[in-house]
């Protein structure tokens, strides 16, 4: 017995000499998403916003069950904000912080990288994460990331934002899943300005919103199981300046009832009744989505459940439309015309503009 404890101790002093010292964060490369060393614990009444500045890098900070009425600012690395059923809504005098100059006041959570002067990202923040909260009633988005590197948004609900509900710009690697956005003036969820974006949305629902899902001047993201109804638009892909837009994947999504009327503003005109709208887009493939009555309500500027179509002088090209369910849309399948290497057969639907395409 006493040989076998000896026996025991060295080997436990040998994997403990072996064991990997955590002293610092892994390497950018190293973290898995909500990888955290630290974790602190906000109360209702407490500050969420001094938790961050006081948190080091790589902390998760639980936020348990209330309402905070506080704007958020997040420009460390590796910091989780995890609510567990917490709600986040406006002070009645926001804080003004780094965010105001890069991506306008009154956002709900904002995750900031370095930028300059003119808005240029010069260093990305790394593995951000945001999950379970609500953020409701903002004048600006919900929830946005702005020079963010493989940042995390998964289990939100954004709703009644003037902007975005959850938005990524010049970011890349953005997570957005299990996100609920409903009532936001913008799109429940946006990847912009991001040419390397590698984003993943998967599993969100985007309800009542201008539009559903906007993927702008950004390649690269891929979209499953979501569901975008009662928008203007459902889905919307747009090259415009400087462009390109494309190279995204979406299947097995649910894109019905996009018939809310949208009005021309300064910026957009009118939109209604639009499922997917490929928009200048390049190279992106549709395929097994559920496409159903999407139909206008007012005026746009193109309906249908999947729509192509030119976006100033950038045409649609090598897109690929096929093994999708459309029906009742106004009219199914649309296309001006425009752009080369569009394949937009086999799909299950009935109507067409030209007519042919069914």
């Amino acid at each position: 017995m006493h040989r076998a404890l000896i026996a025991l101790a060295t080997a436990l002093a040998a994997a403990a000499l072996a064991a990997p010292a955590w002293s610092a964060p892994p390497t950018a490369n190293q973290v898995p998403r909500f990888w955290s060393r630290t974790i602190v614990v906000v109360h209702p009444g407490e500050s969420i916003q001094a938790a961050i500045d006081a948190a080091r890098p790589y902390t998760r900070i639980l936020i348990l069950p209330g309402t905070y009425h506080e704007n958020l600012t997040i420009t460390k690395d590796g910091i989780t904000l995890d609510g567990k059923s917490a709600t986040l809504m406006p002070p009645a005098s926001p804080a003004s912080g780094p965010c105001d100059q890069v991506v306008g006041t009154g956002n709900g959570v904002c995750v900031l990288g370095q930028t300059d002067s003119m808005g240029n990202v010069t260093s990305f923040v790394r593995n951000v994460g945001v999950t379970g909260l609500t953020v409701t009633g903002f004048q600006g988005s919900g929830i946005i990331a702005y020079g963010a590197q493989d940042a995390s948004f998964t289990n939100n609900t954004t709703t009644t934002d003037g902007g975005y509900g959850t938005a990524a710009f010049s970011s890349s690697g953005t997570w957005i899943a299990t996100t609920t956005a409903s009532g936001n003036e913008e799109a429940g969820i946006y990847i912009g300005d991001s040419p390397d974006a590698r984003a993943t949305l998967e599993r969100n629902r985007a309800w009542n919103n201008g539009f559903g899902f906007f993927i702008r001047d950004a390649e690269g993201v891929t979209m499953t199981w979501n569901e975008a109804r009662y928008n203007c638009a459902g889905v919307v892909i747009l090259a415009d300046a400087p462009g390109p837009a494309g190279n995204v994947t979406a299947a097995l999504n649910t894109v019905v009832h996009n018939n809310t009327a949208c009005p021309a503003n300064e910026d957009t005109p009118p939109i209604s009744g639009l499922g997917f709208a490929l928009v200048g887009a390049n190279d992106t493939t549709l395929h097994q989505n559920e496409i159903k009555d999407n139909r206008p309500t007012g005026p746009s500027l193109a309906s249908g459940g999947v729509a192509l179509f030119s976006g100033g002088p950038t045409p649609p090209t090598n897109n690929t439309v096929t093994g999708n369910f459309l029906a009742l849309n106004a009219p199914d399948i649309f296309w001006d015309g425009t752009g080369s290497g569009n394949v937009l057969q086999p799909n299950a639907c009935f109507s067409s503009v030209p007519a042919g395409l069914c």
